[in-house]
């Protein structure tokens, strides 16, 4: 049986080391992304009514969260967006639909409750298939000008507007090193090495789509 429910304080420590294990040596030799969940639950940008986990028979298995970002053109109009990440799913449990069923409730919970659009930095051809688009077709951009091949928009409720606009995330994602290291001496030791993956993923987060 699957359950979809609200994270919940009891869970806080199970989803960092569940966020650990899923993203553990995937795009950088070891974690981050178990810190940016702690430290996101704290952050005014939290959105806490899009904080949600994933249960298979009782077990947690997945996590999503979501934080509050931002478009903003030249003349500082500003549209307030919605981010969704990290989203883990338990290696064990991983490319058997679970992520896709997270990932659809809370898109839909995200449309009823009357966000605009989400902004993500992810794969193409994972994200797509849920209805995101590339963000130049938004004339979105990132902080330095370009329209990066990662950067992914889903439009939720209306049209965005047509301009140039720039992507401003919440500044909880500007993690420290030395605080990431801190916090990662809290669990089990595991092995940081270098993969595939992290080649990967730095040839999609340093591309991006022509300008003109």
């Amino acid at each position: 049986m699957i359950q979809i429910r609200h994270e919940t304080p009891a869970d806080w420590h199970a989803v960092e080391a569940l966020t650990r294990r899923a993203f553990w040596n995937v795009h950088t030799p070891g974690c981050r992304d178990h810190y940016l969940v702690h430290c996101l639950r704290q952050h005014a940008d939290f959105i806490p009514e899009l904080d949600f986990v994933l249960e298979q028979d009782g077990q947690l298995i997945g996590s999503i969260l979501f934080s509050r970002s931002q478009m903003v053109d030249a003349q500082q109009r500003a549209i307030a967006t919605i981010t969704f990440g990290p989203v883990s799913i338990d290696p064990a449990f991983q490319h058997r639909g679970y992520g896709g069923q997270l990932i659809r409730h809370a898109i839909e919970q995200a449309r009823l409750a009357g966000h605009s659009a989400i902004i993500i930095f992810g794969d193409p051809s994972f994200y797509c298939r849920f209805g995101f688009k590339s963000c130049k077709r938004f004339g979105l951009r990132t902080g330095d000008g370009k329209f990066s091949s990662a950067m992914l928009v889903l439009e939720l409720n209306g049209t965005l507007p047509a301009g140039d606009w720039t992507f401003v995330a919440s500044p909880v994602f500007d993690l420290d090193s030395e605080q990431v290291a801190a916090f990662e001496r809290q669990f089990p030791p595991m092995v940081a090495a270098e993969t595939p993956s992290q080649e990967l993923f730095y040839i999609l987060s340093q591309s991006s789509l022509a300008s003109a």
